[in-house]
């Protein structure tokens, strides 16, 4: 139930401009390289789907994901003047996180 709290508090309307490059897969047609910066594949779509399946097994794994998804957004994005936003985005959001998993 914490866990879907955190995700539903962090998909809450009022972080939509950050939180929007988050919710699905990256596009890997649109950015071939990514795979390549980030091997570990992670969005929070795909983390509400392993939450409702029961695919976590402890709170930490869904936290380890949750951070994941953030730490691949600045890893990938930082570097580039076009999509550094999103890498803002990414340190915006983590934050967000942090602050209400530690609740």
């Amino acid at each position: 139930a914490a866990c879907k709290g955190v995700l539903t508090k962090l998909q809450d309307p009022k972080h939509e401009a950050n939180i929007c490059f988050f919710l699905g897969p990256v596009d890997l047609a649109a950015f071939p390289d990514y795979t390549i910066v980030c091997p570990k594949l992670m969005d929070l779509g795909t983390m509400a789907l392993k939450l409702d399946a029961g695919d976590y097994k402890t709170k930490t794994e869904f936290a380890q994901d949750f951070r994941l998804v953030f730490e691949n957004g600045v890893a990938y994005n930082k570097g580039s003047k076009e999509r550094k936003f999103v890498a803002t985005a990414a340190q915006k959001m983590s934050k967000l996180f942090e602050r209400a998993w530690a609740k």
